[in-house]
């Protein structure tokens, strides 16, 4: 659904069977109004992705954004529409030239502002998903966000305001947390916002409630969990450092009368 409610896109093998490609349907209660399809006739070998964060509007309602490997067979690529244009529009890609052996574009996530998106995809690095950051404004010129990935993956992408991302990064039985400020896409900085984890850590949760957060750090090795506090912090620079020393509070459970207590001992959960 597009946030007013009023639009709905959905993929449909209406022209030719198998062939799926994008609709949307303009609504007024439950009846349609109208449907259209967004982009021209794909050819026969090219399909539309479906799935969660495959197809997705801008935040403001106005841009829609889809995977489909409508160009090259098998080679997923990210498009977009503008939904304030007549359709069928051309195909415009906003991910940037893939590799040869890569497997293309896996899933994207907009930025609040609904001017630009980072995406996922195995572009560079064959078999190593990477992220990417686009804009609307400049197709087809993405910016790879975190540049160190050779093995492992990326994932849990999520955009806490505009500017400032966070992603889990995989490797090997290690989860590692980071954020990327992406205000100026140029010199986008990175930031570990768990940097003291030992070799037998993994960070399994993070929850935000406006700048400030919480995560969740196993130690599988030893069944025992710690909690860390901070808060996004921005600089004359618009960086972000890490929650200080006194924000990080001792692995934490509840007593019998329900006051918050260090944990001694086992796992807080």
């Amino acid at each position: 659904w597009a946030p007013n409610g009023h639009q709905i896109a959905y993929t449909a093998d209406d022209r030719a069977s198998r062939i799926y490609e994008l609709y949307v349907a303009n609504m007024q209660g439950t009846t349609v109004v109208d449907r259209q399809k967004v982009h021209p006739d794909l050819p026969a070998t090219a399909d539309v992705e479906l799935g969660l964060n495959k197809i997705g509007y801008s935040p403001n309602g106005r841009y829609l954004a889809f995977l489909a490997d409508a160009l090259t067979d098998r080679l997923v690529e990210l498009f977009f529409v503008d939904t304030q244009v007549a359709f069928p529009q051309p195909l415009t890609a906003l991910s940037s030239t893939v590799a040869p052996g890569a497997r293309g574009d896996d899933s994207f996530v907009w930025s609040p502002n609904s001017t630009e998106l980072v995406y996922l995809a195995d572009r560079d690095t064959p078999n190593v998903n990477e992220l990417f950051l686009v804009s609307v404004t400049d197709p087809g010129t993405a910016v790879q966000v975190h540049t160190s990935i050779t093995t492992g993956s990326i994932g849990e992408v999520r955009w806490l305001i505009p500017g400032v991302l966070t992603y889990f990064v995989r490797d090997g039985a290690q989860r590692r947390l980071f954020a990327a400020v992406t205000t100026d896409p140029a010199n986008i900085d990175i930031f570990e916002i768990v940097s003291n984890l030992a070799a037998e850590e993994s960070v399994e949760e993070l929850e935000f409630s406006g700048t400030d957060f919480l995560v969740r750090v196993d130690n599988e090795a030893a069944q025992t969990s710690r909690f860390l506090f901070g808060s996004v912090v921005f600089g004359s620079g618009g960086g972000l450092r890490e929650a200080a020393t006194s924000q990080i509070r001792a692995p934490f459970c509840t007593d019998g009368a329900g006051s918050w207590a260090a944990a001694t001992s086992g796992s807080s959960r």
